[in-house]
């Protein structure tokens, strides 16, 4: 059974540290891209995620609650050869309840969120 309803209430372009409000909850919809450098082959910090690959990567990240989300911008040859798939830690759209953070960060000129009140 549900909590309550949604109702619409604003569109918001969230670039620095904010905090979803009391009684709200956000739809994180898109993001901005500030067409940081690539990484050439595998870069340290990513090769668990892009272990053996060829090719370019983009990398674009925000904190949810503090913790990173990564996005792969430019997906890799082999992502798109590969039977198994990857396991990349992001999917859009991504819910935030109220009291949550959001802080784009690498890569990121904003985060495209729509803002919803919570109607009992």
């Amino acid at each position: 059974m549900a909590q309550g309803s949604l109702q619409f209430n604003q569109v918001l372009l969230v670039n620095t540290l904010d905090t979803v409000p009391a009684n709200k909850v956000w739809k994180i919809e898109a993001m901005a891209y500030n067409g940081g450098a690539p990484f050439a082959g595998q870069s340290a910090s990513y090769s668990n995620i892009f272990s053996g690959t060829r090719g370019f990567e983009c990398i674009a990240r925000y904190l949810v609650n503090g913790n990173p989300v990564v996005i792969p911008v430019a997906y890799l040859q082999s992502y798109f050869n590969s039977t198994s798939g990857a396991n990349f830690p992001f999917t859009l759209p991504m819910w935030l309840p109220a009291g949550s953070t959001l802080n784009p960060q690498t890569n990121i000129s904003y985060l495209s969120v729509i803002e919803f009140n919570v109607v009992p």
